[in-house]
């Protein structure tokens, strides 16, 4: 069972893979910032859904938000030819300063958890018995939530885009 969100996909397309490279070049930009509103169809340049770079058949991209979101997946892939077409493969993760933090969180988190389990059986139940599971549970809930939220619409952005 997987416990850190990430998503991991292919996608097969009618576009030979210059043509694939030319579409995410379209959708993506070299800038940062946070500039963008939605709906996200947009021309190429400064307005583009997407920041980062495409070269040589290989992409590092990430979506371009109007708020912040520690939690946005860094997209990662390549294409080649297939068949008549292209072969896409992606993989979205977590930034790995974000995903560093909230691990040693987490592990703070289940090591109070389990420290405290025997007092959470016994008769004696506390306030502060419930702060170590509910850590865990909103901690782990954000993350996943923060992530999904925008890879989500990012891989049905690229979807669409793409084939």
């Amino acid at each position: 069972m997987r416990f850190l969100p990430y998503e991991n996909f292919h996608i097969i397309s009618d576009l030979k893979p210059d043509e694939v490279q030319q579409k995410l070049t379209e959708v993506t930009s070299s800038d940062s910032g946070y500039i963008i509103s939605f709906p996200r169809s947009y021309p190429a340049g400064p307005n583009t859904p997407f920041t980062g770079h495409v070269s040589n058949n290989t992409f590092e991209i990430k979506p371009k938000i109007i708020y912040r979101n520690a939690f946005l997946p860094q997209i990662r892939g390549s294409f080649e030819a297939y068949n008549e077409g292209s072969k896409i493969n992606i993989k979205m993760t977590l930034n790995i300063f974000v995903l560093t933090f909230m691990s040693i969180w987490l592990i703070g988190s289940g090591i109070a958890f389990f420290q405290l389990f025997p007092e959470m059986v016994s008769n004696h139940h506390k306030a502060r018995d419930a702060a170590p599971p509910l850590m865990l549970l909103v901690c782990y809930g954000v993350t996943l939530g923060g992530f999904k939220s925008e890879s989500i619409s990012s891989k049905t952005f690229l979807t669409d885009l793409l084939t």
